[in-house]
């Protein structure tokens, strides 16, 4: 919760709002449309994240973007309240002109009435949304702008039959990608920790080591915050792997089933190791 709310803080500022326009969106989108809608996007890693696809008002192609919402009973809120400077989202603009749209959240497609809230149930349902990202308050304090939906099923969409053979390599190549990453996330990880036994045992507490503490202590906070689990084995299984650590990275399986086991007993000698230092340059 508190990674979220900081993550909404910085949210508001204009480089954020820039990054997630540009860079975050595309991304989510990217990945869903290669996954074929299997693997959710890497924004729904920190915030419940749905894909809305609407029609465009001008083109009549559909438009997918990854939106925040919060759960009312069976039906999804999302939202929009405009940044300063930037225009109103299409999004907001289309679904308005149709009325219409299809979501996709928790694996599941849908097709959705949209209707706009009124001014007062909009007031009702906002704190809720500045809960979840604080950079909605940040922008409708900014601006006085804002646009909440309800999006009420309909009807369920039924499931895609059959996988195609280039559906197979597809995934086999999402798969691939999610095992790669993470490999080198684990060697990034682990020549930081190597790093920082080594600068322990030479009596070396400086700068570099802060650094390689504070890459160890990010993955650490990472694994804790999703239930003592890597979110890229949640994404792995998503895209054909079987279940388990050993099946999204390239690791010898006894020693990807034994990483968390091996690694506490390395931070706890770090921490001492380090402390140790600290506590003889204090007494200097």
């Amino acid at each position: 919760m508190a990674r979220r709310h900081l993550a909404g803080r910085l949210g508001s500022h204009p480089a954020a709002v820039w990054t997630v326009k540009h860079v975050v969106s595309r991304v989510d989108r990217w990945v869903v449309r290669l996954s074929r809608g299997r693997t959710p996007p890497l924004s729904s890693l920190l915030l419940p994240t749905l894909l809305l696809t609407t029609t465009g008002r001008k083109t009549g192609q559909p438009r997918t973007t990854p939106l925040v919402y919060v759960r009312r009973g069976d039906d999804y809120l999302v939202a929009n309240a405009r940044p300063r400077g930037e225009r109103r989202n299409p999004w907001v603009l289309n679904l308005e002109a149709s009325g219409t749209a299809r979501v996709r959240v928790d694996g599941r497609s849908r097709r959705v009435a949209a209707r706009r809230l009124s001014d007062r149930e909009a007031e009702e349902a906002w704190p809720a949304f500045v809960r979840v990202w604080p950079a909605f308050g940040e922008h409708f304090a900014a601006t006085g702008e804002r646009a909440v939906f309800v999006l009420e099923d309909t009807n369920s969409l039924p499931e895609e039959s059959g996988t195609s053979p280039a559906e197979t390599r597809m995934t086999g190549g999402i798969l691939l990608l999610i095992k790669g990453t993470h490999t080198g996330i684990w060697v990034i990880v682990e020549g930081a920790m190597v790093y920082l036994l080594a600068a322990g045992l030479a009596g070396r507490s400086d700068r570099r080591a802060a650094i390689a503490g504070l890459i160890v202590a990010a993955e650490s906070a990472v694994f804790l915050a999703n239930g003592a689990r890597c979110p890229l084995s949640d994404m792995a299984e998503r895209n054909g792997a079987e279940r388990g650590s050993v099946t999204d990275i390239f690791l010898p399986d006894w020693l990807a089933r034994n990483l968390p086991v091996i690694h506490v007993p390395l931070i706890g000698a770090a921490l001492f190791l380090h402390g140790r230092n600290l506590k003889r340059r204090r007494f200097r």
